[in-house]
């Protein structure tokens, strides 16, 4: 079994799973969460870090607190649910969207600062 998953990519090995479990409170982005989301996986994580922001409890995955991973789902309509809510997420995430909100973001305070002659049009 150990085999199989050397010859396999992050979305063969998720599409394996029917439940993505992030107990990690310091994840930074939650990269992984988002790619269980991508692949209809449904995702439980600590309700903390780059997580907390990607996770709406209940709606397209659960939270639980930092440090008590014990919750886990049985519930198959819900575990349906949240692998649809999941996918939709995600659908407009992309790294350009992130650098262009932050870019978005520094602009806007810029502009605050009375600093727009560093702004590019």
């Amino acid at each position: 079994m150990r085999q199989l998953f050397f010859c396999l990519n992050f979305s063969e090995i998720y599409a394996f799973s029917d439940i993505f479990v992030l107990p990690s409170s310091t994840e930074t982005f939650g990269n992984v969460v988002l790619e269980a989301m991508a692949s209809g996986v449904p995702v439980i994580g600590a309700d903390a870090g780059g997580v907390r922001n990607i996770i709406k409890h209940r709606v397209n995955g659960l939270k639980f607190k930092p440090k008590d991973s014990q919750q886990l789902i049985e519930n198959r309509e819900m575990r349906d649910r949240l692998k649809a809510a999941g996918t939709q997420s995600v659908a407009n995430r992309s790294w350009d969207r992130v650098f262009n909100g932050l870019i978005g973001n520094y602009e806007e305070i810029l502009m605050k600062k009375g600093n727009s002659k560093f702004i590019s049009a």
